[in-house]
């Protein structure tokens, strides 16, 4: 009798764990569409895993400020990405040492920073990022592209 209690119990909880599985393969797949590498003619925004989850970096194309963001997480009801932390900072090249500079830090928790695809997911809007008063619409390119090689 013990021995089929503990064998019924095994059972159920594979089976639990079976379900949450399955449960969240449709999230990850759905967040899965955000990643990679996103452009307008001022920002450059990429998309990647990391090991906490989904990060991004967003810098200005022609300029010296950068965003970086974590947390990242799907909500399936309102089809956005968001991120809850940001560090926001200044990076240049400082041209008589030749080391990358990063200034003016500023940490941010709980920005929650949005991201939506528009029409067939070659169209990304970001908006509530930090010092960026209107959102951002941005298109996707490929990471040969993005990266340049």
């Amino acid at each position: 009798m013990r021995i089929h209690a503990i064998l019924l119990l095994t059972t159920l909880l594979l089976a639990a764990l079976a379900a949450l599985t399955g449960a969240n393969a449709p999230e990850s797949d759905a967040a899965g569409r955000f990643l990679g590498g996103w452009v307008n003619d001022e920002y450059n925004l990429y998309i990647r895993r990391d090991d906490d989850g989904i990060a991004g970096r967003l810098s200005q194309a022609e300029g010296d400020h950068a965003w970086e963001f974590s947390g990242g997480y799907y909500d399936a009801d309102k089809a956005r990405l968001y991120f809850l932390n940001c560090i926001r900072y200044r990076e240049y090249i400082d041209l008589d040492t030749l080391e990358l500079v990063q200034e003016d830090w500023s940490m941010s928790d709980l920005v929650f920073t949005w991201l939506a695809l528009a029409g067939d997911g070659d169209a990304l809007t970001a908006g509530d990022i930090p010092g960026i008063e209107a959102p951002l619409a941005l298109r996707r390119v490929s990471d040969e592209e993005y990266f340049g090689f």
